[in-house]
């Protein structure tokens, strides 16, 4: 029969402790318990500052730091190899696009891991640049191999299945966030400037382009004094930059960069903005929501399953600066009536997105698989674990 406890190699490739990342350890933390885990993450030249790590072995999370040349590097694939000899993991859990070429690697040709115990993560797609939709394209075979696949939100369900992943392989277990307290739920003086946020990777699906054109859009109005803070890095950085520079718009827009915690920030703003064109299930509208700021957002991914518009925020379709200008003026004539959106989504965050049960669905699937690959290998019930 099974181990009792079972051993999980979860495949990380970040340095940043960002959202995604918090996400995960919420619910493995409280799997630990019961649940053997090992975290692997590669490190290149260069990146030795690595937050992920640090946290991670603060925290006594067994880790492994793979050294790597590039993305594809095949040392890496050969220590990765050996690390899962050692390790011998009940299940493999993966999160990205290389780690899952490698691993797909060891279990199509190195056959030193079955693929009924192979757990793969779709956390959205970036479409960047010509190399990026060629890893994508790559990716969404790999996916084909999982023994279970899972998404963050139902509206990710046809895509998965259109890619060729059987339907009962799929689960969707939601994004999870810790209760903390909320901002004060205070309007600033109408001579205040109004403090928009958002944040979130500087690439070309999260729209914030389009956010910069309604920012000058609504000073085009004159209604209020409008300031925005862009919390991100990323490939689009320059280019935003630029759009910044040629509307006029340096006194009002602040790119603020990369930064790990956004709490300060949360309770700083007024309103916070998403202009994404796609989306899963967007952490930092969690975070926003847990913070009780109000929320204006696109309606992609799984935005309105999260919130409803009108209810819980205000949702506006993707890629019009002056549906997202306009949503702001509503703020600004109706307050208290996003204030009651603010409330009301802090309140679908708590009782819907909480780590204990997305850590409970992690732990079935992990049941499952466990369970169906032993139907299918009597034999390892019965072998020493490594």
């Amino acid at each position: 029969m099974s181990p009792s406890r079972l051993k999980v190699l979860v495949l990380i490739e970040a340095s940043r402790l960002d959202g995604p990342i918090r996400n995960l350890l919420y619910a493995i933390e409280l799997l630990r318990p019961s649940t053997d885990f090992t975290i692997v993450t590669f490190a290149r030249p260069g990146l030795e500052d690595n937050a992920l790590v640090s946290h991670l072995s603060a925290s006594s999370w067994p880790v492994v730091v793979i050294p790597e040349r590039g993305r594809f590097d095949l040392k890496a694939l050969r220590i990765l190899a050996a690390t899962i000899r050692e390790q011998a993991p009940d299940i493999c859990q993966v999160h990205n696009t290389k780690s899952r070429l490698f691993v797909a690697w060891c279990a199509l040709v190195m056959r030193i891991v079955p693929r009924q115990r192979l757990l793969f993560f779709f956390h959205g797609e970036t479409w960047t640049t010509s190399l990026q939709r060629v890893y994508n394209w790559i990716d969404r075979r790999l996916f084909r191999l999982a023994a279970r696949a899972v998404v963050v939100t139902e509206t990710q369900l046809p895509l998965l299945r259109s890619w060729g992943v059987p339907a009962d392989r799929i689960r969707v277990i939601v994004n999870a966030i810790p209760e903390s307290a909320a901002r004060s739920p205070e309007v600033s003086a109408a001579p205040a400037p109004l403090r928009l946020m958002t944040a979130g990777r500087l690439s070309a699906e999260k729209g914030h382009a389009v956010l910069v054109a309604a920012v000058a859009e609504l000073l085009k109005r004159g209604t209020r004094v409008v300031m925005l803070d862009i919390y991100g890095d990323g490939p689009e950085a320059g280019a935003l930059q630029t759009a910044i520079k040629a509307a006029g718009l340096e006194l009002s827009v602040r790119m603020r960069g990369y930064q790990s915690d956004l709490r300060a920030a949360y309770r700083e703003s007024e309103l916070f903005v998403l202009p994404s064109f796609s989306e899963g299930l967007p952490n930092v509208l969690l975070e926003a929501a847990m913070a009780g700021l109000p929320i204006v957002s696109t309606a992609v991914g799984g935005v309105p399953a999260l919130f409803a518009d009108g209810v819980e925020a205000r949702l506006v379709k993707p890629a019009d600066p002056l549906a997202l200008a306009q949503a702001v003026e509503e703020y600004l004539q109706q307050p208290a009536r996003f204030l009651g959106f603010a409330e009301r989504a802090r309140a679908v965050v708590i009782a819907r997105h909480g780590p204990r049960a997305k850590a409970e669905a992690l732990a079935a699937v992990y049941a499952q698989i466990d369970a169906d690959a032993m139907a299918a290998n009597p034999q390892r019930a019965a072998e020493p674990l490594a």
